[in-house]
């Protein structure tokens, strides 16, 4: 009997379903509706998103940057969120807590935010070029550029508030 058609149409949707499986790994988890992010963040950038808040009300924010060396306080890596109309800070990244040994920090938060535009801003451009490029000798001492896979935002809202992202371009 020759079933080389059949077993090649079977190899076929093997490789397609392979396929989609890795396309959709690769592009991380759904946010949920209603909600702000910034993800996938490269150093040496500045990352922007608009977004619109229906009625006042309070939002939780979750967020991950980085200072530029251990026992620093400043950060390097972080989100803050302006205020589109009038270009006022709403809120910035404060680091909450620092690993011993590391750079990284975690922020959770909540804002109170009236109606209206926002834009949150994410930069990781550092304090310097030299400041990215100063790597150490060897890359024996961690360097803040190595938290990038790290770096997020995510804004999502506590009460029953409607967020939208808009292009504020």
């Amino acid at each position: 009997m020759k079933r080389t058609g059949v077993v090649r149409f079977q190899v076929f949707l093997l490789v397609v379903l392979a396929g989609l499986l890795v396309w959709r790994a690769g592009r991380g988890p759904d946010r949920p509706a209603g909600s702000v992010g910034l993800a996938g963040l490269d150093q040496g950038e500045l990352y922007s998103s608009g977004f619109r808040v229906e009625t006042d009300g309070r939002v939780r924010i979750e967020a991950a940057g980085s200072v530029e060396q251990e026992g620093d306080d400043v950060p390097v890596a972080y989100p803050w969120i302006l205020n589109a109309l009038d270009r006022s800070v709403a809120w910035v990244a404060t680091p909450d807590s620092i690993p011993s040994g590391g750079t990284l920090f975690a922020v959770v938060d909540t804002l109170s935010l009236a109606a209206g535009e926002y834009v949150v801003w994410f930069t990781t451009l550092g304090p310097s070029s030299r400041s990215r490029s100063s790597r150490g000798f060897l890359g024996l001492r961690h360097h803040w550029t190595n938290d990038a896979a790290d770096w997020d935002f995510q804004l999502s809202p506590v009460d029953s508030i409607q967020i939208s992202e808009v292009d504020l371009s």
